[in-house]
């Protein structure tokens, strides 16, 4: 079944993986030369994000997945671009201490002292942050590897930090490990105002997924919802336009677009003209389309983990309920 027949947690985004070199994370970053469709998923899932964040006290969020080998840490740091790119000051802060990717991603000594540092030594953990490794994107690196994560991250001191760190940015994001594999991330479920919970094409299981999302419900950890992330998921041919030059003409657009799209009266980002998608062409629709609205067409079915809109109340899903209270 499709994510949304079968779990409560809307799907943010669909994000297609390019190819890359396996061996350098780096090149999985957004750039200069990402393809325009790359560049537009993590754009609808950081206004969708945006969306979800609406009304809550807090904008610090986990981004977490079941097991390892999801594309968690990847689709953290590419949100965090994203997110910079249109304006928000970002904190991305590699929670991994056991198995931190980031220092791979952004390319910088993995030894570099960090969150692990600043909790255990009661240190300013401004001092560790990594400014500006892209335009309004800080990171703070995991630092060194302790013998006690999970005791750290819920820690009042991890409390303290982020208490401190919060005024500073618009944003932050946690890379955090996987659910099913450590309690890391649980030990962080009363400071972050939920998390991102990227599920991977072919690769994801349901068993793994409802695992993760039972013990995220009992420790209070609200799933803001699903980034499915794939190497063959659809695209429309409106970004076979070679015109485009990707990531370049996104910036410019976004430049423009971006005072109207962050409006006081559109604080969560979204319905901005980044919003708008050119419609679907009917030609290969069948004749009868009395009861279709107009410019539908129709998806074919896929076996595999699919990321399709389906009907909320859908049965068999795994209830996930939001959290009235608890720490921040």
């Amino acid at each position: 079944k499709e994510l949304t027949d079968s779990y409560t947690p809307p799907v943010l985004a669909s994000v297609r993986r390019h190819p890359g070199d396996e061996k350098d994370p780096g090149s999985f970053l957004l750039n200069d030369k990402s393809d325009m469709d790359l560049v537009e998923n993590y754009a609808k899932l950081r206004m969708n994000l945006l969306f979800t964040l609406a009304g809550k006290k807090g904008h610090t969020v986990l981004v977490t997945s079941a097991v390892s080998g999801e594309g968690k840490s990847t689709i953290a740091a590419n949100l965090a671009i994203s997110l910079a790119v249109s304006g928000k000051k970002v904190l991305l802060v590699d929670a991994d201490m056991r198995r931190a990717c980031q220092s791979d991603i952004f390319h910088y000594d993995p030894k570099t002292p960090g969150l692990s540092d600043a909790l255990a030594a009661r240190a300013d953990a401004a001092d560790r942050i990594l400014p500006s490794v892209r335009q309004n994107l800080d990171v703070l690196p995991a630092g060194s590897v302790p013998p006690n994560p999970s005791e750290l991250l819920e820690s009042e001191m991890m409390q303290a930090l982020l208490k401190d760190l919060a005024p500073r940015y618009d944003l932050i994001l946690l890379d955090a490990p996987p659910i099913n594999i450590v309690s890391d991330p649980l030990a962080l479920s009363g400071l972050a105002e939920g998390t991102v919970f990227v599920v991977r094409q072919h690769f994801s299981d349901h068993r793994e997924i409802r695992r993760a999302l039972i013990s995220a419900e009992m420790t209070g950890l609200e799933v803001l919802g699903f980034v499915f992330y794939g190497e063959k998921i659809r695209q429309g041919s409106y970004y076979s336009r070679k015109s485009y030059s990707g990531y370049k003409y996104y910036r410019r657009y976004d430049t423009r677009a971006k005072a109207a799209e962050f409006s006081p009266a559109n604080p969560d980002g979204s319905g901005g003209a980044l919003d708008k998608e050119k419609p679907r062409s009917t030609a290969n629709q069948p004749k009868n389309t009395a009861n279709a609205p107009a410019g539908a067409e129709e998806v074919p079915h896929e076996k595999d983990i699919q990321a399709e809109t389906a009907d909320p109340a859908a049965a068999g899903r795994v209830p996930v309920r939001r959290r009235s209270g608890g720490r921040r």
